[in-house]
């Protein structure tokens, strides 16, 4: 897979998200109003994250898209697999169950 900040296909997601270089590999791919970017984030904490970003209808010119898009990967880079995901609308006094991560 392209390289970001190697390979030129990729260089317009780093453009504002200059901690994607070289942490970033990607196949793009687009048609009429859609823009699509799947592959793998080596993390901050040396992990290795997928990822897959589809965007339709945007109105935005693809410059804009593509440093948006770079921005959200950016900010994925610290995320670390050992902290528990969250626990989103679940409660741990329903019916007793025991709604914690810990030990995922």
């Amino acid at each position: 897979l392209p390289v970001s900040g190697k390979d030129g296909g990729l260089s317009g997601y780093c453009i504002g998200a200059t901690a994607l270089k070289g942490r970033m590999q990607a196949k793009t791919g687009s048609m009429s109003g859609v823009r699509c970017l799947a592959g793998y984030l080596t993390t901050t904490g040396n992990e290795r994250m997928a990822f897959t970003v589809l965007i339709n209808h945007y109105t935005c010119t693809a410059s804009q898209l593509q440093k948006a898009v770079g921005k959200f990967l950016q900010s994925l880079l610290s995320y670390c697999y050992s902290d528990p995901p969250p626990v989103i609308g679940l409660s741990s006094e329903r019916k007793g169950e025991n709604t914690s991560c810990t030990g995922l």
